[in-house]
């Protein structure tokens, strides 16, 4: 009879897939969709009434926009799933308690009403327990870490025991592994959650790996050996790209390296050489005022200043040497500074001149360069240049004698 016909009993399991996917659509919630079957089941014996005729009017009314929404969301069910839910709609009628029933909770579930298929609706004669409370409350909470890493270990545990293992040998470094799964995404984990793999790393070979610099690592793949297959060949060849974009990432990063050590050694070794010469020149210029000199010609970069200011040196112009006599010419003057650090003096016994520090005697008719380049008794590696008397503020024709002429 058409009456007595269950869709729970004839077929359970085509009823529990179509259970699956009026979950996995968002049609039913997952705490009220495992009582559809008690819900439709025309053989329990307290399935209650079936309405009115002006109820049964009704729910075949709105039938028809149950109809445009499952055509809408097609792509999420089954196709046997979707036959067998347009059928039940189109050939729902009062005295069909199964099929009307299907129809009335899809009519109430568009509008975000489960009362029908609710606990309190469904088990009239068994009462609510706290323990049934605790447990659907306990359903709706979400997975501590514990948990999760407990059902992890089960399923393990059950993959091993019904599959063997598959080793894999893919060419990527260990340590780069995240950067493979950064590369494969979500997409890999959802694959080998759907079709019930499991990845199982092979710890021993992988630290010798670390150790030895290796890009070699494996692991082992439980699962269907189809599945397995595919899957190995994807992790072998993403681990070959990701492995190689690192070694040109790294490549990259050191010719980068090598480039910057280069131009600091060039720079140390300019700022070396720079710092040599001026440690020469300092050596050089003994004389407080002449350093002074080469310091005010340059700025405060180290650089020359430019030629629109007046020459630094200009004050050395026509000044001398005041151990030798020897007239300025240049800063960069290289020749050896040679004179007598004594005084000239003259002996009345002897009738000549001569000087003090080496008792050589000298004329005064020869310039005072002269007497000290050609009899100098001693050397200075650089000249200790002085300004010209008017650069002090005196006049030349006030000096008639060296400062270092003596009369006795």
């Amino acid at each position: 009879m058409a009456g007595s016909e269950c869709l729970f009993h004839d077929d359970r399991t085509l009823f529990g897939e179509v259970q699956r996917d009026l979950q996995k659509a968002k049609w039913l919630p997952r705490k009220h969709a495992h009582r559809l079957g008690m819900a439709v089941c025309s053989c329990r014996k307290r399935k209650g009434q079936l309405p009115s005729a002006e109820v049964v009017a009704e729910i075949k009314t709105q039938g028809t926009d149950v109809l445009n929404l499952l055509a809408e969301d097609k792509s999420k069910f089954l196709p046997s799933t979707y036959s067998f839910l347009v059928d039940c709609i189109n050939t729902a009628r009062e005295n069909n308690f199964s099929k009307f029933k299907i129809l009335t909770v899809l009519v109430h579930a568009k509008e975000n009403d489960f009362s029908l298929i609710s606990r309190e609706a469904l088990c009239v004669n068994h009462p609510v327990s706290e323990r049934d409370i605790q447990k659907e409350q306990n359903r709706n909470k979400k997975l501590t870490a514990h948990q999760i890493e407990i059902i992890r270990a089960k399923k393990a545990k059950k993959m091993k025991k019904d599959f063997q293992p598959v080793l894999v040998n893919m060419p990527i470094f260990p340590r780069n592994f995240k950067r493979l799964e950064d590369d494969l995404g979500e997409k890999f984990f959802q694959f080998v959650s759907k079709h019930k793999v499991y990845v199982e790393f092979d710890n021993a070979f992988n630290d010798s790996s670390i150790a030895e610099n290796s890009e070699s690592m494996h692991v082992n793949l439980y699962g269907p050996p189809e599945t397995v297959k595919m899957l190995s060949r994807k992790l072998v060849q993403s681990a070959g790209i990701a492995q190689q974009a690192m070694n040109d990432s790294h490549e990259e990063r050191r010719a980068r390296k090598l480039v910057r050590l280069y131009q600091k050694a060039v720079a140390d070794d300019a700022q070396q050489w720079s710092n040599d010469i001026l440690d020469h020149v300092k050596e050089r210029m003994e004389d407080d005022f002449a350093l002074k000199v080469w310091k005010s010609s340059k700025d405060s970069h180290g650089k020359s200043k430019r030629s629109t200011v007046k020459a630094p040196t200009s004050v050395l112009d026509g000044g001398k040497c005041l151990q030798c006599q020897k007239p300025f010419s240049s800063l960069k003057d290289k020749t050896t500074c040679k004179y007598h650090a004594g005084y000239m003096t003259y002996d009345g016994s002897r009738g000549c001149h001569f000087w003090s520090c080496c008792d050589m005697a000298t004329s005064m008719d020869d310039s005072m360069f002269d007497n000290h380049h050609t009899t100098g008794c001693c050397e200075s590696v650089a000249h200790n240049w002085r300004t010209h008397a008017k650069a002090n503020g005196k006049d030349k024709d006030d000096i008639t004698l060296p400062k270092f002429y003596k009369c006795m």
